[in-house]
Order: C-alpha cells, then sequence, then structure tokens
C-alpha cells in the first residue's frame, strides 16, 4: 500500500495474551458446541487470535492527511487522557451479540474510562471534520464473521462466554490483505502494560 492511497482506519485496544487465549477458548466453545448459523454460503470465518480488539472509533476509508490527523489525535490522547493506568480500561465481555454479520462477545457495562476515551476521540474527530462510525459505543470483540448466533439463550452461556478484557495497547490500525484474509497493522501504538 503505497502512502498516497486511503487507507481503512479505526482505534482500538488490542487483548493482552491471557484475554486472547481466553477469547479463543469461547470462540472454540461456540464453533464445536454449534452455537453459530452461517450467514453466507462460505460459511462462518473465524477470526485469528492475533486479529482480537475492541474498537473505540471506526473511521473507515481516510486519506493520507486525515490518517496524520489521526495519529496526531492518538498521541494527543496518550499524553493528555492519563491513560497509563490500564486497569481502569478493563472490560467484562460476557453477553453475545450479534452485529450485522458478525457473532462477539460484548460488555454489558462500559467502564467510565473506556467511555471518557470515545467520548475524547469522537470529539476531536468531529473538530477535524473526520468522518467515523457515531453509533452508540457497545465495546465488543468480533470471534467469527458470516455468523450469528441463535437468538434463544443457551444454557450457562453467562458463566461459559464471560471474559475479562485486559488491554495491552491502544493504537491506530489500518486494515491490510487481499483475498478475504485481512490483517491489521498498527499505524502508530502505545503499550499500556
Amino acid at each position: 500500500m503505497t502512502e498516497e492511497q486511503d487507507q481503512r482506519i479505526f482505534f482500538a485496544l488490542w487483548p493482552d495474551l491471557a484475554t486472547r487465549d481466553a477469547l479463543v477458548r469461547v470462540q472454540e466453545r461456540w464453533l464445536r458446541l454449534g452455537r453459530l448459523a452461517a450467514t453466507s454460503p462460505r460459511g462462518p470465518r473465524v477470526m485469528r487470535a492475533d486479529s482480537f480488539h475492541l474498537t473505540l472509533a471506526f473511521v473507515g476509508s481516510a486519506n493520507p492527511v486525515h490518517v496524520q490527523h489521526c495519529a496526531d489525535l492518538l498521541n494527543r490522547l496518550v499524553r493528555e487522557a492519563s491513560i497509563h493506568d490500564e486497569q481502569g480500561l478493563d472490560c467484562v465481555l460476557e453477553r453475545p451479540v450479534n452485529f450485522g454479520n458478525a457473532a462477539t462477545l460484548a460488555a454489558s457495562d462500559t467502564p467510565p474510562a473506556l467511555l471518557h476515551l470515545r467520548e475524547f476521540l469522537s470529539s476531536n474527530l468531529q473538530s477535524h471534520s473526520i468522518e467515523f462510525d457515531s453509533k452508540h459505543f457497545h465495546p465488543h470483540v468480533t470471534l467469527v464473521r458470516n455468523a450469528r448466533r441463535p437468538a434463544h439463550p443457551v444454557r450457562n452461556q453467562a458463566s461459559d462466554d464471560k471474559v475479562l478484557f485486559k488491554s495491552r495497547a491502544i493504537g491506530l490500525y489500518t486494515a491490510a490483505g487481499e483475498g478475504g484474509v485481512r490483517r491489521y497493522e498498527a499505524i502508530v501504538e502505545f503499550p499500556l502494560s
């Protein structure tokens, strides 16, 4: 990808290894127990563990100037928002939720520090006239694409599917890849632990 091209970008928290492993166990359990319904003739697309993330703000296609504004914004966020204590960003993911064609594990409650991050990003993106997905913020991690969880509750799902999301990094990322295989690359990333 050349620097002159638009990039699909988003701000996100990246999980630590223990969180990632716990998310893999939930993902494997959903697949093993048949808790997913395919929404595509190609069947469900299992997300790779190294791609798990919690999106704070999805910008989408951005030109190089907007990408630089977003990188500068993240630098300012890290300096000004006192997010060095990653524990305030921890959240419990325990609700299986369908977002479009994605089976996700979502939080019932959003920690104040996480809401503060989202609000900081939202207000600053708006002030720079950078369009982003401004729908209500629902912290979640996508585990499987092209699939949906059944609408009816599954016995013991609350205890089976509970994961404490602990962040190892916050960053601005881009989606790259071809042929349906997408990988995420950091444009700028700051460790939190």
